[in-house]
């Protein structure tokens, strides 16, 4: 049986018994966080308990030279996001730690430990390769901003603000408008009381 390691960047390690070497140990460890409060009584319990990352450990034996070793070091130097396939199939992982041992039984090989763990990919938003953004549809005239004067005529003219204005309805004439106006123009301001109603008070 063949172990393999795949890296976005870096290539594959391959190791085979018979030509490059063997994995000796797998070790998966799962574990989560739970919370050290007290849990209302009904409450639901998984929102109170938290996954960790999957971690995973991998040990095994180099032999035939130093070609497959030196791949799975530019791995950890360059945080190559990877995959294995072996007993277990682990995919998005990193290594954590790497740790090799020389034996003067192996002089052309090495025993490796890796350890790795599991990385959660998110998905980004995008904009749809073609598609037109709003605020380029907004201020398209006359076929600018790429649109063609075709389709620009369908397209909602980018607003402007012209102030606050005093208009007259088209219903109602000048003249009477006018008068309006000037019925509040004769009418005189009061000033308010020019004397106290009630006296002072001293405290004297």
């Amino acid at each position: 049986m063949a172990y393999t390691l795949t890296g976005e960047k870096c290539g594959t390690v391959r190791l085979d018994p018979k030509t490059t070497g063997v994995v000796v140990t797998e070790s998966v460890q799962r574990s989560s966080k739970v919370t050290s409060n007290p849990v209302e009584q009904g409450a639901n319990i998984t929102d109170h308990v938290v996954a960790d990352p999957i971690k995973f450990t991998i040990s095994g034996i180099f032999i035939g030279g130093d070609d497959q070793a030196a791949v799975l070091r530019r791995m950890w130097q360059e945080k190559d996001l990877l995959e294995y396939v072996g007993k277990n199939r682990i995919s998005s992982c990193v290594i954590t730690n790497y740790k090799a041992d020389s034996k003067a039984d192996n002089k052309d090989g090495e025993a490796f430990t890796l350890q790795m763990q599991v990385v959660n990919i998110a998905s980004s938003e995008y904009v749809a390769t073609g598609a037109q953004l709003m605020s380029t549809q907004d201020k398209a005239t006359g076929g600018g901003g790429g649109i063609s004067k075709s389709s620009s005529s369908s397209q909602t003219k980018s607003t402007s603000s012209g102030g606050t204005k005093s208009t007259v309805n088209s219903a109602i004439s000048s003249s009477a408008y006018a008068k309006y106006v000037n019925s509040y123009n004769g009418k005189s301001k009061s000033s308010g009381p020019s004397t106290r109603k009630t006296s002072a008070y001293s405290a004297a």
